[in-house]
């Protein structure tokens, strides 16, 4: 499914950005969004069929998960600064390193708002299995995540609890992802699993409310990099969650602190849909730098949205959600790790409020 011109006004409606365009000119900007999102889930789809390829073949050798997970998650790869797939360069935008210096097998990462600097062994950061783990209590009984990839955070999570009465279940678009991800919890102590195809445009959580069975406070829903990719969520995103299941646990580990700046924000967001407009033009970015300073973290992330078109309203939705009483926020944490530098991930935890009578 797509994003379509109604859900798009809706959105930048509630972010305060009343435009002029009619409605067919609001359609052809939601087009050019959604051809810039179904570009990266290519991507991804690549990804996850090189993902499924790479575990089928450890699956010939082994069916020890952490064996595979510990082979197929391995140290990234490094020109010593940061990701190789970066270089120099972020999608053709200078990094300045501002005063690191490449070392072999080390890369710069994120770790509670600081760059640092890290040997690639252990630049990984595996906190969300813990963090995930503290919220699992002995009523817990499902666990959901949504855009969960080739199935990594689940079979992770799924080592460290040990625990044979909880249902995991992979809500992902990705084919490959899904496939991969369904013979990898086969491996893992669960009670079930299974795999969801999912659209974050047209989010149906039937599946989460029919395995909740009215006992919505056992269920916890995560994601961790994924709601980065539509550039505006659907406004009732979180609300839907809720209903599906009330009292449970929401936490999301996505790229949303540099939306809570303002001035930025607004910025970012015009400068997006610029960028959609000319279907994916770049000219008003030339003379932009990524720069390595915690100073820059945010405008960092803000510049990195603009270019791939990547979320804008996820930071409020989260405050929306808390303000009307569907969620209480019960954790916030900016930037607080990242895969890729120039966009580091914020956390927040939400426990979803029962539905009023």
């Amino acid at each position: 499914m797509s994003l379509t011109g109604p859900q798009l006004r809706e959105a930048l409606n509630n972010l305060g950005l009343r435009t002029e365009l009619n409605s067919r000119q609001m359609a052809s900007l939601a087009r050019s969004l959604q051809s810039i999102n179904n570009k990266q889930k290519e991507t991804y789809e690549d990804g996850w069929r090189a993902s499924l390829e790479k575990f089928e073949a450890l699956l010939q050798n082994t069916r020890d998960p952490k064996q595979i997970l510990d082979s197929m998650d391995g140290p990234p790869k490094t020109d010593g600064l940061v990701s190789a797939f970066l270089g120099e360069e972020g999608f053709g935008i200078p990094i300045d390193p501002a005063g690191f210096e490449r070392m072999e097998n080390h890369i710069v990462t994120v770790r509670n708002g600081t760059y640092l600097h890290l040997p690639c062994e252990s630049a990984s950061d595996h906190r969300l299995t813990g963090i995930l783990a503290d919220l699992v209590t002995e009523d817990t009984h499902t666990i959901v995540e949504l855009g969960s990839g080739w199935g990594r955070n689940l079979c992770h999570l799924a080592l460290h609890l040990n625990r044979d009465d909880i249902r995991y279940v992979a809500a992902e678009q990705s084919r490959s992802g899904r496939h991969c991800a369904e013979q990898l919890l086969s491996l893992v102590p669960c009670k079930d699993s299974s795999t969801q195809a999912f659209d974050f445009y047209r989010p149906d959580f039937k599946f989460i409310e029919r395995l909740a069975r009215n006992d919505g406070k056992g269920a916890l829903i995560f994601s961790r990099a994924a709601l980065e990719q539509p550039a505006f969520i659907p406004t009732n995103f979180i609300q839907l969650i809720r209903d599906a299941a009330p009292g449970g646990t929401l936490l999301i580990q996505e790229p949303f602190g540099w939306q809570a700046e303002t001035e930025l924000f607004e910025t970012a967001l015009r400068e997006t849909l610029y960028s959609a407009m000319y279907r994916g033009g770049k000219a008003h970015l030339e003379g932009r730098i990524f720069k390595l300073t915690d100073e820059m973290m945010n405008a960092n992330a803000a510049l990195w949205s603009i270019v791939c078109c990547y979320n804008m309203n996820l930071y409020d939705l989260i405050q929306r959600a808390d303000k009307n009483g569907i969620a209480s926020l019960e954790r916030l944490t900016f930037n607080y790790t990242a895969s890729n530098p120039l966009i580091p991930y914020s956390l927040a935890i939400m426990k979803l409020n029962e539905k009023a009578s």
